[in-house]
């Protein structure tokens, strides 16, 4: 807003320096509204503005889309650290984490669906932040930190979605069911809880997807305090299976129809 000079811009000359029209009472208003000392250190300072014009301005300026650029310019900025949650997961399923790990953890999720709401569950038992009834207890919400399925065990996560009798009983009977589509499965509290598939793993997509399922029909059944029962939980399977095939979009149709070709068969015969 200052010439070579030091001296306040015109309003007419700041329109053609910066090439944007501008309201003259806005201008007028914003001059008046800069500190008098402000103007008085302008005028004694005696240095030359060589560009009054930031240089990212100007190359903003010159792309016809900058928001790309911008987006990059802030991400670029951006400095990553570690999760204090990441840390308390890696302590407590004692696991060996390597540097693909945790892009896997969060990245999984929405590669195996499209449903917002069990991406948001799955980020929330990533970060830790799935109400429980421990967490619950603490903040003096509930009675009791004991495990709504089993009422017998202080309810964490951990417990919860791998370690509780009633969600291990589920998890075997998925097990021995997947089994019978032939795909073969190991009870890993990693795989389970967090959904990083080993990348090796077939029909990992599928895997991931069913065992996110059960762990947000888990989490539905404590709400109720009622016992998660297999047969419902196909149910659940076999709804999101005929959403996911009605999907407008004949290429990611033809994934999803290829993702549950596995178990289509036995979605489709409640006996199987």
């Amino acid at each position: 807003m200052v010439d070579e000079q030091g001296k306040i811009l015109s309003h007419r000359d700041f329109c053609i320096t910066f090439d944007i029209d501008v309201n003259f009472l806005q201008y007028e208003a914003t001059i008046n509204a800069i500190p008098k000392a402000w103007l008085n250190t302008m005028k004694n300072a005696g240095e030359k503005v060589e560009d009054p014009m930031p240089s990212y301005f100007r190359q903003i300026r010159k792309i016809n889309k900058p928001s790309k650029m911008v987006y990059q310019t802030l991400r670029d900025n951006i400095t990553t650290t570690n999760l204090k949650s990441e840390g308390k997961w890696t302590q407590k399923l004692q696991l060996e984490v390597d540097e693909d790990f945790w892009q896997d953890v969060y990245t999984m999720p929405r590669i195996c669906t499209k449903e917002t709401r069990l991406i948001t569950f799955q980020y929330k038992i990533a970060t830790r932040i799935l109400p429980t009834n421990k967490l619950l207890y603490k903040c003096k919400l509930k009675e009791t930190q004991l495990c709504s399925l089993c009422e017998i065990y202080t309810e964490t996560l951990e417990h919860l979605f791998f370690e509780c009798t009633v969600t291990r009983s589920m998890l075997l009977e998925l097990k021995d069911w997947l089994l019978r589509c032939r795909i073969r499965i190991d009870l890993d509290p990693a795989a389970i809880i967090l959904g990083r598939i080993p990348r090796d793993q077939e029909h990992r997509d599928l895997i991931s997807h069913i065992y996110l399922i059960m762990k947000y029909y888990i989490y539905c059944c404590k709400l109720k305090y009622t016992a998660p029962i297999f047969r419902q939980f196909q149910q659940k399977l076999r709804l999101c299976y005929t959403l996911e095939n009605m999907n407008q979009d004949p290429f990611q149709r033809r994934r999803n129809r290829d993702k549950w070709e596995p178990i289509h068969d036995n979605l489709i015969d409640p006996e199987a």
